[in-house]
């Protein structure tokens, strides 16, 4: 190219350049050479194409494109406006306060709207209830609430009628993996009834959505359950995929709870029914207290724990004390959902129970692994008063079979019984299969370390290995149970059964 024709293009492409910064100035009343030159000059409206601002953060708030803002309010009502993006609070509530949402229809589909206690002004209490407008819903109800100090709610709206809200817990459980009961509005401080609650996080963690996450020395009360059911509300369910690492954190049965008989947790999907019953649970460091001394109600039917015609339940080093009835209820019913299948226990402990340690009726393939089941008694004579009882209460459709018993210990059952019952370990009932107990204790319990039921064929339960002693009528029920091999015994009255033996018959 020549030295003209070089000199001749950039003239044009000059001129081109400044005729395009001319049709911008007539038609977006200012140019762009100027707008990015002088910070100063006019920039381009939201309705032209701009953001209406000079700067990256005033472009961004509520003066510009509203993608960010904070409303602060106090402590009263508040109707939340469609514009605002975080609503926080700036005072100490001193009652239950509702923030009412806009209309899901008013913001843009996936628009969200944080609602959070920046002054940390909420309590268990004075709780912050975040409402509906109109018919919405959120999470599929009429409101959310944040019942803890710094708590929040994240909420998106699909732009017609419903909301989904998020939690954002001030406890440490906040990521996607584990989750608190203090992130479903919990106080755990071992004064509120924290039933509800309570079944809201064993809701929200099931179906293996989360990792339940126990409070490390803190205690949530419970015995009103209004979002289980209602018939009796005393009851907790714990559903299907449900994994809980409890820390020792302990659920306690409020003071004069219900005055019913049923107040505790069962296995159960659905309707908390004992029936229906729950699959793939595992449990471990979780305690429960039945509260027994301030129960108005002292003899139940029910347990602190049921697992019930329920599949692969794992518990490992629970605790159930302090029962108005049984600790621990592991069971089923053939008629009426079916048997309890493949449970394993690790190192319970149960204590101060009042009408068993343990209760097995109705199981299929147990394992169980020491423990200690001690105390359980009562004053009113009825029992059985066992620390632990295989038992199947309704002949063949709660029949236990293939169960294995390895360690564990039964020390001071028994009251004032005066029928049969008041031994460390109990198996009654019609004849169990393949069942085998290895190395157990029993020791200063009102009649035997290890009894029989009448009725049960001699042998069916395979006793390996038992020691004890100040049992009131002595170690083992030779007279139903005779298939056993006693260890730990001393020489005492010949074929006693009792203090100790002199000789040893060898089974068959």
């Amino acid at each position: 190219m020549s030295r003209f024709a070089r000199q001749h293009f950039s003239a044009t492409a000059l001129l081109i350049d400044l005729l395009a910064i001319i049709a911008a100035t007539l038609v977006f009343g200012c140019s762009p050479i100027l707008a990015q030159t002088n910070p100063g000059s006019s920039p381009l409206t939201i309705l032209k194409g701009g953001t209406g601002q000079v700067t990256a953060d005033a472009a961004r708030g509520s003066s510009g494109l509203n993608i960010e803002g904070y409303t602060g309010h106090g402590d009263s009502i508040y109707s939340i406006l469609p514009t605002d993006r975080v609503v926080g609070t700036t005072a100490t509530l001193t009652a239950s306060r509702t923030w009412t949402l806009p209309a899901a229809s008013a913001v843009n589909p996936g628009q969200e709207i944080m609602v959070a206690d920046f002054f940390g002004g909420v309590s268990s209490v004075n709780t912050l209830v975040i409402a509906r407008s109109g018919s919405d819903t959120i999470n599929g109800g009429t409101s959310v609430s944040i019942n803890s100090a710094y708590g929040a709610y994240r909420l998106r709206s699909d732009g017609t009628s419903k909301w989904s809200a998020l939690i954002s817990s001030a406890s440490a459980s906040t990521s996607t993996a584990i989750k608190t009961p203090l992130d479903y509005g919990a106080a755990c401080d071992g004064t509120t009834d924290d039933s509800n609650a309570i079944q809201d996080w064993l809701d929200g963690i099931k179906a293996n959505a989360f990792v339940g996450w126990g409070l490390p020395g803190r205690t949530c009360l419970f015995g009103n359950n209004t979002h289980g059911n209602v018939a009796a509300p005393g009851l907790i369910g714990i559903r299907s995929g449900t994994t809980i690492l409890g820390n020792g954190m302990t659920f306690k049965l409020k003071n004069s709870a219900t005055g019913s008989s049923n107040a505790g947790f069962v296995t159960a999907n659905g309707t908390i029914d004992q029936v229906n019953g729950a699959t793939d649970i595992y449990i471990e460091r979780l305690f429960i207290d039945g509260n027994r001394a301030n129960q108005t109600n002292s003899m139940a039917s029910g347990a602190m724990l049921y697992v019930i015609g329920s599949t692969r339940v794992y518990l490992r080093d629970t605790k159930t004390v302090n029962s108005r009835s049984d600790g621990l209820y592991i069971g089923g019913n053939i008629a009426t959902g079916g048997r309890s299948t493949f449970v394993s226990v690790i190192n319970h402990e149960a204590g101060g129970n009042y009408r068993n340690g343990m209760s097995i009726v109705g199981l299929d393939r147990g394992h169980f692994v020491g423990g200690i089941f001690n105390s359980t008694s009562n004053t009113n004579n009825d029992g059985p008063q066992c620390g632990v009882d295989f038992e199947s209460d309704a002949g063949v459709n709660t029949l236990n079979s293939n169960i294995t018993v390895f360690g564990g210990s039964a020390v001071g059952n028994g009251g004032t019984l005066s029928t049969t019952g008041g031994s460390g370990w109990c198996f009654f009932g019609p004849d169990p299969s393949g069942i085998a107990v290895y190395g157990i204790t029993g020791s200063s319990n009102q009649r035997w370390g290890v009894a029989g039921g009448v009725g049960m064929t001699p042998g069916t339960v395979r006793l390996h290995g038992v020691s004890g002693a100040s049992n009131g009528s002595g170690l083992v029920d030779t007279a139903n149970i005779r298939d056993f091999f006693p260890t730990g015994i001393s020489v005492g009255a010949a074929d006693s059964g009792g203090a100790g033996f002199r000789y040893v018959r060898v089974p068959n």
